[in-house]
């Protein structure tokens, strides 16, 4: 609109306001009033909304990130976006609608909540049946410790296993070294040296191993078996 035109439309208003009577204009005054005060009301409440939706969002970020508890969550939350820390304790548990849901799809792609979810380990459902944010916190808080607390036990028996792989090579390997030196010991002292043989192919080494750990060819080997077929 011509700042001609909105003239032209002012002044016809005041005329038509100036042919009301003093008690029609009273009416009008104070239904304008009251009007303007209900728009102040709303533009203020969307702007408590918003910031309980900054916040809340945040926190919940920063909670998928460190683990840490609720309370430290929304202190950091508040003091990264310059929010009154008292003021966002005071109405942490105020009802927030159906921000919960939107905040939860909003980081389905964040790594800890997809890596929760593919595990069976994010129930959805019951965050987004938080009536505040508080409440929101809580929930997510129970399940990203039990699912941090899961991951170091499997973590923990992932090392073992290994472990005990390592420890069960180096039992067999120090089996055999002892198989070996009491083998050499018997055949040093004149003892049969078939059954020796028979002994160690017994506990799984061949007979090209057998040679190479008593120190003699493999038709030596041979031989000595060969003397127990013909006794």
């Amino acid at each position: 609109m011509s700042d001609h035109n909105w003239k032209e439309t002012f002044k016809k208003a005041v005329s038509e306001f100036n042919k009301l009577s003093a008690k029609d204009r009273a009416i009008l005054i104070n239904r304008l009033t009251k009007h303007n005060k209900s728009i102040n009301k709303h533009d203020y409440q969307d702007r408590e909304q918003e910031l309980v939706w900054v916040v809340a969002c945040e926190a919940y970020s920063y909670m998928l990130d460190t683990n840490e508890s609720p309370k430290t969550c929304l202190e950091y939350a508040a003091r990264k976006h310059y929010k009154d820390i008292d003021k966002v304790l005071a109405e942490k548990s105020k009802p927030c609608g159906s921000m919960v849901s939107k905040i939860i799809r909003d980081h389905d792609k964040h790594p800890v909540q997809q890596a929760m979810n593919n595990k069976g380990y994010f129930y959805r459902q019951s965050i987004k049946n938080s009536n505040n944010v508080w409440q929101m916190l809580n929930t997510l808080s129970t399940f990203r410790k039990a699912y941090e607390a899961i991951c170091e036990l499997e973590r923990r028996v992932e090392n073992l296993e290994n472990n005990f792989e390592k420890l069960n090579d180096s039992v067999t390997s120090l089996r055999e070294e002892i198989l070996v030196l009491e083998s050499k010991l018997a055949i040093s002292n004149g003892g049969d040296k078939s059954e020796v043989v028979d002994k160690l192919v017994q506990y799984g080494i061949n007979r090209g191993e057998i040679a190479e750990l008593l120190g003699v060819d493999r038709r030596t080997i041979y031989r000595w078996e060969n003397k127990k077929d013909n006794k």
